[in-house]
């Protein structure tokens, strides 16, 4: 069961290798074209401390309610679930979700299931963040981004990469006891899910000061004044109504702290 505590650290390995060599240089002019096309501070985060003062009132920003209006389904058949385990607020979740008599198939390992459909609308994220590293983390990668974070991950972890992102998660790897072995072999069974992933971005405009939406996660994220929050959601098979209903949970989100 370890794995499922240090693979959200394999995810951030590779998120960072995917990202290097893009426009991440204090010195490749970014920050003035993102000024330029946003008349907003490349640079600065943790303007908007209204979004951030919800960090540990979830249910708040986003009710139950918000989200039944939002999807049509019930408020009584709704199951609420908030994450608040760990110290720090950034990391806490809320979701709600509604149980379905649908099943769709799923592969695992060498097993194909008839797995239940569940409704979700889910609210997290919550942090600072400038519009450069929002911008930066949420955009699509190109297939050779992803080919070249393929090929550096072993040299990631023999900390040859030289990126100082790169080392501080392979110090919570060795720990948490993760012998080399074994985080070679999950990042790169790990590498084409997230290839995929970090190809599925699209900006959407008219929402915040950035908004980005992951056709595979199912997830909308946004950044208003400095502060960044994420909704995920599942209501449909089609991507766009997912996505439409993603934006205006966001909008009623900003909103509240308009």
């Amino acid at each position: 069961m370890k794995n499922i505590f240090y693979m959200p650290v394999l995810v951030t390995i590779f998120t960072v290798l995917v990202s290097c060599g893009s426009s991440n240089s204090d010195h490749d002019g970014s920050s003035e074209v993102l000024k330029e096309e946003t008349n907003v501070d490349p640079d600065a985060k943790g303007g908007n401390t209204c979004l951030l003062s919800y960090q540990e009132k979830l249910g708040e920003l986003l009710t139950g309610e918000m989200a039944s209006s939002v999807t049509g389904l019930s408020v009584e058949k709704m199951e609420t679930k908030l994450n608040n385990i760990l110290k720090n607020p950034e990391y806490y979740s809320i979701e709600y979700k509604w149980k379905t008599d649908r099943t769709e198939e799923r592969t695992v390992g060498n097993m194909t299931l008839n797995w239940p459909v569940v409704y979700f609308v889910k609210l997290q994220d919550i942090n600072d963040r400038s519009l450069k590293e929002f911008k930066a983390s949420y955009k699509k990668a190109t297939k050779e981004q992803v080919e070249q974070a393929n090929n550096a991950i072993d040299e990631g972890f023999d900390r040859k990469s030289g990126n100082e992102k790169v080392n501080k998660q392979i110090d919570k790897l060795d720990e948490l006891g993760v012998d080399k072995k074994t985080q070679k072999s999950t990042s790169s069974s790990i590498g084409s899910v997230i290839g995929e992933i970090a190809q599925a971005y699209s900006d959407v405009e008219g929402v915040g000061d950035a908004a980005s939406w992951n056709s595979v996660e199912k997830r909308l994220y946004v950044l208003e004044k400095g502060v960044q929050f994420s909704i995920s959601i599942r209501m449909s098979d089609d991507d766009e109504v997912n996505k439409a209903q993603a934006i205006q949970l966001a909008k009623e989100i900003i909103a509240k702290c308009g």
